[in-house]
């Protein structure tokens, strides 16, 4: 039986408008997507074809709009935002500019994924994300190998000060690479966001 441990908020609806964080990890943490030379994330062509994949979302994902992300030797990360107007314009940072119901506070979890991954929802868009990248990768270069990491790392972004921070550490990421922990020789650095492997 899967006992994985889940960061997902039972109480809140993840294709609910919004601003999300989502970090995604390779397989056993493997730099499959490039190299950082001074501060500069250089992709190869798996990398190429991941960064292809995800310019690609809006168009296929009609829910989805990209805000900030970048793809990094061993992970990527994204803001996106789900879009609840026809006008597809951006609702209000967060959770209908609210935080999830039942009071809770950022950094606090609850252990249950849902079993059932429901359409149009952040666990949709990873899951479509990995499938499309693994598929292209496999016919393009002939990779057989596994090339992302069980589940993903989520955050719900709930304000401007928030979004403006994690933008931050986003664009800044790879001039910050020797500290990442997600670094194969790292130990780890200090206000460094985690590649948790959490949701589908």
């Amino acid at each position: 039986m899967d006992r994985r441990r889940s960061v997902r908020l039972t109480s809140f609806d993840y294709a609910s408008p919004g601003a999300y964080f989502v970090t995604i990890c390779t397989y056993d943490r493997r730099c499959l997507f490039g190299d950082v030379v001074d501060g500069d994330m250089r992709r190869n062509e798996v990398g190429a074809i991941v960064t292809s994949a995800i310019r690609a979302t809006p168009a296929v994902r009609k829910e989805i709009r990209l805000d900030t992300w970048i793809v990094m030797p061993n992970h990527i990360h994204l803001i996106v935002w789900f879009v609840g107007r026809n006008d597809g314009s951006p609702h209000p940072v967060g959770a209908d500019g609210n935080p999830p119901s039942g009071g809770m506070r950022s950094g606090q979890a609850h252990y249950h994924a849902p079993l059932r991954r429901q359409a149009r929802s952040l666990s949709s868009f990873v899951a479509g994300l990995k499938r499309i990248s693994t598929m292209n990768i496999r016919r393009h270069l002939g990779i057989a190998a596994d090339i992302w990491q069980r589940g993903y790392h989520e955050h719900v972004i709930r304000d401007d000060e928030e979004l403006d921070a994690l933008r931050s550490y986003v664009i800044n990421n790879a001039l910050k690479w020797e500290k990442d922990p997600e670094h194969p020789t790292s130990q780890g650095g200090e206000g460094a966001l985690p590649c948790a492997p959490t949701g589908e």
